[in-house]
């Protein structure tokens, strides 16, 4: 009676699955519920909390399907990506209904657990399905990667790329696919690769575009990265139900470039596109090609890495080996000199240090050439988390998001503030990692879903610049009018003094590619929506 009330409850979750066929479907049934009643009768002291965090598990990827309508491998990627400061962060926000949810699931648990009689025998037998799969996936794992070993054995290039363009994940992402009910997650989270592990020394070409040029346009670059910004909220670029941007709105000087898009909606691929040179259908040339640090490290600018986002978790994100080629870095997690202590909780805490090296090099210091990359953690969510009492006051009656852009406004005056006291020669550029998904079509909340559709692709981009020689911006607007936000890359190509063929940018002009969360390229005109998915 037992193993039919788990079998109807396994029926009842697959529906809020993607099954490959309906064999897939009823293998999945029958896996997971043999395992949830082995585990009921195995010694129930042992068994109990494994019997808890399966069932748990499976509650969750049936909540994130049904929200989001699809749980693909970027959001399992996302959750190992996510730092101790993020998950706190998600916890509290969501702390009654997980609450409410541990107490319903552990009562249901104990009830089961009641029902069920102990029998050694009768788990083992259940419990031989999942081992007879998991030991075949895992030898098909293992031929596989026999196989990319041995082409890698000779080729430097090969085991790189192949790291980077996941030649390897598909053998588990395969699987995935066919066992989306528990064990294809977890399977894949067990045989995940820590894919950006990257040799920081590796020799890299110079990218065949760049042509060498003169002197730099300007003595110091600031780029400053957002986190999930969406533009249709700064008053600066029209938003007009909340004044969420009252300073920047009086800085007149300020440029600000509309119709721009990311390359990707996801921070892991969609950052790398703005400090280096990759492209959506080779991303391994983030990592084989010279990046904008190096190149101005080789123009004898002093480098600098300040960011409010983790870098050198246990699984490194993707820009990690880019921001450590610079001179000096500074994140949550990761500092390049062990004398300076570093842990930023709010954008604003990266301020400080920031001053204190403006000083040091500007107009009142060495008066060197600079290039700033400031990281910030912007309106990702919880969006609550991204405000404090000035902005709720400036803006009372503002929903969270609208906050956190009020907030990211303060940041921005205030570095440009510090900028213009401190530097003569100068170009600020903002700009977001990726959009954010702020009214739900039917595609979820937030960004990285497959039928998100555009609002997680949408990024402000602003300029202020105070240079000898201004940048031309329509050189970088695709044929179909709008831009992507990896011209922040080229126009810091342009300020350190180098240029750009001209025949490469106007093939850059003809393509509107974009590397989405499911890793496919898409032209940027013909998105998953969610009116489109099935």
């Amino acid at each position: 009676m037992t193993f039919i009330a788990i079998f109807l409850f396994i029926i009842t979750l697959s529906f809020f699955q993607k099954f490959k066929s309906i064999k897939y479907r009823v293998i999945n049934i029958f896996i997971v519920s043999a395992l949830l009643y082995a585990l009921l009768s195995f010694y129930k002291i042992i068994a109990a909390p494994l019997f808890i965090l399966v069932a748990a598990i499976l509650i969750i990827e049936a909540y994130i399907t049904y929200k989001f309508k699809d749980f693909n491998e970027a959001i399992l990627e996302a959750i190992l990506n996510t730092n101790k400061d993020e998950a706190l962060d998600i916890l509290k926000e969501n702390s009654l209904p997980i609450a409410i949810a541990i107490i319903a699931l552990c009562f249901i648990s104990y009830l089961l657990f009641y029902l069920t009689p102990q029998n050694a025998l009768y788990s083992s037998i259940f419990i031989l399905p999942l081992l007879a799969t998991f030991i075949a996936a895992q030898l098909r794992v293992f031929k596989i990667d026999k196989r990319l070993k041995s082409y890698a054995e000779h080729s430097k290039d090969f085991n790189l790329i192949n790291s980077m363009d996941r030649l390897d994940k598909n053998v588990i992402s395969s699987i995935r696919v066919k066992y989306p009910l528990f064990f294809g997650n977890c399977f894949y989270l067990l045989n995940y690769r820590n894919d950006y592990q990257i040799d920081i020394n590796i020799d890299k070409r110079t990218p065949d575009f760049i042509i060498k040029s003169g002197k730099p346009k300007a003595k110091n670059i600031i780029l400053v990265i957002g986190e999930s910004a969406n533009p249709d909220r700064f008053g600066i670029c029209g938003y007009q139900e909340f004044n969420t941007t009252p300073k920047l709105s009086k800085i007149s000087k300020y440029m600000i470039i509309n119709n721009v898009h990311s390359l990707s909606n996801m921070t892991r691929t969609a950052l790398p596109f703005l400090i280096a040179f990759p492209k959506v259908d080779n991303f391994g040339q983030a990592y084989t090609y010279k990046n904008i640090i190096d190149i101005a490290n080789e123009q004898n600018f002093n480098t600098f890495w300040i960011g409010n986002q983790a870098i050198d978790s246990l699984f490194t994100s993707s820009y990690a080996s880019i921001a450590k080629c610079a001179n000096k870095v500074f994140s949550r997690d990761y500092t390049s000199s062990s004398r300076e202590t570093f842990n930023p909780k709010d954008d604003l805490d990266l301020l400080p240090l920031l001053a204190s090296h403006l000083q040091e090099h500007g107009r009142n210091g060495d008066n060197s050439n600079n290039l700033f990359i400031v990281h910030t953690i912007g309106s990702h969510a919880p969006y609550t988390a991204r405000s404090d009492d000035i902005d709720k006051s400036a803006l009372p009656n503002a929903d969270p998001y609208d906050l956190s852009i009020h907030h990211t406004d303060r940041f921005l005056n205030e570095i440009t503030d510090l900028v213009k006291q401190n530097l003569d020669d100068y170009i600020i550029v903002y700009t977001s990692d990726h959009g954010e998904i702020l009214v739900d079509e039917g595609g979820g909340l937030e960004h990285g879903l497959t039928f998100g559709g555009y609002q997680q692709y949408k990024v402000p981009f602003f300029i202020l610049e105070n240079s000898s020689c201004p940048l031309n911006i329509n050189r970088y607007q695709k044929t179909n009018g709008n831009y992507s936000n990896d011209m922040a890359a080229f126009l810091i190509l342009e300020t350190l003094g180098l240029e750009i063929q001209e025949d490469y940018l106007s093939k850059y002009r003809k393509e509107d590619k974009v590397l989405h969360s499911d890793y496919k390229v898409y032209d940027y005109e013909d998105l998953p929506q969610p009116s489109k998915r099935k």
